[in-house]
């Protein structure tokens, strides 16, 4: 299995292949043994073997490339099983709807149809982990799934408190895919963190939409009441909402910052406004965590 970690240097792990110190990462390190591969000093027949990316036989200056390119986050493997988790997340998926990487936790999931897009060259099983906390009592809280580009339905998963592992897409054959997690709720009923996405193939980034929207309002903008024969009417869904329709019908990357009852300089009850938390990332009022205008344009 190939980790991406959160740190500068990226290390993975694959097995005993190419892990030639047994230290369970790919580092310079293994470069380094493999740059001596034509001693045996320090090496047994097994860590010989871990350099021969290409399985040929022999280890060459092909095998360092293979090597550098893992440890640089260049690899030319496809499918390998990989677990791509912390800030890496960012770096290997699109996300929209004011996301960010929080330390010791992940990548939030706090606005409605904030979303990520795994993609890339891909078989078998995708697994998200996600750290839960529950929302409001007697919420059905959960995310929407698309698989291949496919919106003409919704797969709806309902999320269970704490850290759990949820397969967003299982049996897919190999070659280019995509799968879309976009969050159901608003900010006010919940929020979620992802912690890892779990893969067979190479991740590609998707390129943003030429259009992008981001819907300002109430309950109606967050999906409250829109949701065809449900028997709560205080359910929030975000595939029917007129934010989603028009989306879909422009082909544009949109968000929802709403929450229900929120005004823009009013609120039923004061002082819960969208005018004083536009400019943060999160409806937590933190500061730290300021939106940065310059990834929406």
């Amino acid at each position: 299995i190939i980790r991406y970690n959160e740190l500068a240097s990226v290390q993975w792990v694959i097995g005993t292949l190419a892990d030639l110190n047994g230290d369970g990462k790919v580092t310079n390190d293994d470069v380094a043994l493999a740059n001596t591969a034509n001693s045996t000093t320090g090496m047994n027949p097994a860590t010989l073997t871990g350099a021969d990316m290409d399985q040929n036989g022999i280890i060459n200056a092909a095998d360092i490339t293979v090597l550098q390119n893992i440890v640089a986050g260049k690899d030319d493997m496809t499918y390998i099983k990989r677990s791509i988790v912390g800030e890496m997340l960012l770096e290997q998926f699109k996300t929209v709807g004011r996301q960010y990487y929080e330390s010791n936790r992940g990548v939030n999931f706090e606005w409605s149809s904030a979303s990520i897009t795994i993609a890339g060259y891909m078989k078998d099983d995708v697994k998200i982990t996600l750290d839960y906390d529950s929302g409001a009592e007697g919420i059905d809280d959960g995310f929407i799934i698309y698989v291949d580009g496919d919106k003409s339905k919704d797969n709806y998963t309902s999320l269970i408190s704490g850290v759990n592992t949820y397969t967003v897409a299982s049996g897919l054959s190999a070659g280019y895919h995509t799968v879309e997690i976009l969050k159901n709720n608003s900010s006010i009923e919940d929020a979620f963190y992802m912690l890892s996405v779990d893969m067979t193939g190479k991740p590609e980034k998707v390129a943003p939409a030429a259009r992008k929207i981001e819907f300002l309002g109430d309950s109606i903008t967050a999906g409250c009441g829109v949701l065809p024969n449900a028997t709560d009417n205080g359910a929030h869904y975000q595939h029917y909402t007129y934010a989603a329709v028009a989306s879909r019908a422009l082909g544009a990357d949109f968000y929802a910052m709403a929450n229900s009852g929120w005004g823009f300089a009013n609120h039923l009850k004061y002082p819960y406004t969208l005018e004083r938390i536009y400019e943060l990332a999160t409806d937590r009022r933190d500061p730290e965590f300021a939106h940065d205008f310059s990834t929406w344009q």
